[in-house]
């Protein structure tokens, strides 16, 4: 962790310990990060944002304690005696686009059987989602979600898989670049970085708790891409964007989907699942080896009430 003198400052923090981090002129100082009510973390304003390793937090003292946990928890913490042998994932696919990447990604990832929820609105999907798991999950070690705008590639699931497979993590997810709706087409609004094919700033993963006091997007402490590029390594995390998070079957049994209904609108099943997991005690967990692909084009072609929705069910043709 980053030492009080630490010559970084606070444009960053650094999730190692002191006497691993090479740049540290003060190995030995006690890391910055306590366990007290006062504690919090502001970003320094910079004129080139792409510079800055976080956005801007807006953190409320109460979840001092619950971003110390995740701060300093680590992942060996969770390895296993002996690796698992045998695993049956599911993957489960909110599908309201077709978007041509990303069904070429999918029909790629033969080896795993497949649920699409397709066209449901935001009102109905998580009901849906969870009377259909009531059926099926039984037969699966671990349910992995993924939404319709990502592209996921066999190495990447293969990859989440062998974490599952080494430690004993409740939930373990990739993530995937946050695109900005700051762009209007005939179709309605896009992403102007994939646009314009430039490098997005943001993920969309938090190691703070997000504020909710007021919920706006800038609650999110969202850790930027180039923070993501250079710790290419496991960590706890508070929420992740559902970049095919492999949840294991007890948190699927003990925490039902739902919509996240109280500000922003919209399906928001990520951070209700976050929020749950919070107080549940459920740690979850990012392989930042696992970088996914976000498609931002084509947020105005959403077929919901255009076209016939239903559950889609794909057996993997090859293990």
């Amino acid at each position: 962790m980053q030492g009080i003198k630490c010559r970084l400052e606070a444009k960053t923090y650094c999730r190692d310990y002191p006497v691993s981090c090479a740049t540290c002129s003060n190995n030995t100082a006690e890391s910055r990060f306590t366990q007290t009510p006062t504690w919090h973390i502001q970003s320094k304003e910079s004129k080139d944002a792409g510079k800055a390793l976080f956005e801007k937090p807006r953190i409320q003292n109460r979840d001092s304690e619950i971003a110390f946990d995740i701060l300093t928890d680590s992942v060996e913490n969770y390895r296993r005696s002996t690796p698992l042998r045998d695993i049956k994932p599911l993957m489960l696919i909110k599908s309201v686009r077709r978007i041509p990447q990303v069904l070429e990604a999918f029909e790629r990832l033969n080896f795993i059987d497949k649920v699409y929820f397709r066209n449901y609105p935001p009102k109905e999907i998580c009901d849906i989602e969870n009377t259909w798991l009531k059926e099926h999950l039984k037969d699966y070690t671990h349910i992995i979600i993924s939404s319709d705008d990502i592209t996921p590639t066999p190495r990447q699931i293969k990859q989440l898989l062998e974490d599952v497979k080494e430690y004993d993590l409740p939930v373990v997810a990739g993530f995937c670049n946050v695109c900005e709706f700051n762009r209007k087409d005939e179709q309605g609004m896009m992403c102007g970085y994939c646009a314009d094919n430039m490098p997005h700033p943001s993920s969309n993963v938090t190691f703070l708790p997000v504020s909710f006091r007021p919920l706006t997007r800038e609650s999110y402490s969202l850790l930027s891409m180039q923070w993501t590029e250079q710790h290419p390594r496991i960590y706890r995390v508070w929420f992740q964007g559902m970049a095919c998070a492999a949840i294991r079957r007890d948190v699927c049994e003990q925490i039902p989907f739902r919509s996240w209904t109280k500000g922003l609108g919209g399906l928001m099943e990520d951070l209700a699942f976050a929020e749950d997991c919070a107080e549940h005690g459920i740690p979850q967990f990012v392989d930042f080896r696992v970088s996914i692909r976000h498609f931002g084009t084509h947020h105005g072609q959403i077929l919901v009430g255009k076209e016939r929705k239903g559950i889609d069910f794909e057996k993997a043709s090859r293990t």
